[in-house]
């Protein structure tokens, strides 16, 4: 899954009301430590940046979880390249 990518940093927020309503998930931490991926939790943010070595990032309404892929949520997302 994260074969062939380096220096992964996931930032995330852990609020008691996102894990019981799914929209945040206690597996990530054994995803992240399985894999090496750096994990912190701030939460004070509400934002969706997914990047790839900063040189473009998706930018989108979406949590990347069960819930938040798979939800029946309408969601929306903006690919910004940096170069």
């Amino acid at each position: 899954m994260v074969e062939g990518l380096k220096n992964i940093t996931i930032i995330t927020t852990w609020h008691t009301k996102d894990l019981l309503s799914g929209s945040s998930e206690l597996e990530l931490y054994t995803f992240c430590k399985a894999h090496e991926i750096a994990l912190y939790i701030n939460n004070n943010i509400h934002l969706k940046v997914y990047s790839v070595a900063l040189e473009s990032a998706i930018i989108a309404t979406g949590n990347i979880s069960h819930r938040g892929l798979e939800g029946g949520h309408e969601e929306c997302a903006v690919l910004v390249k940096t170069h």
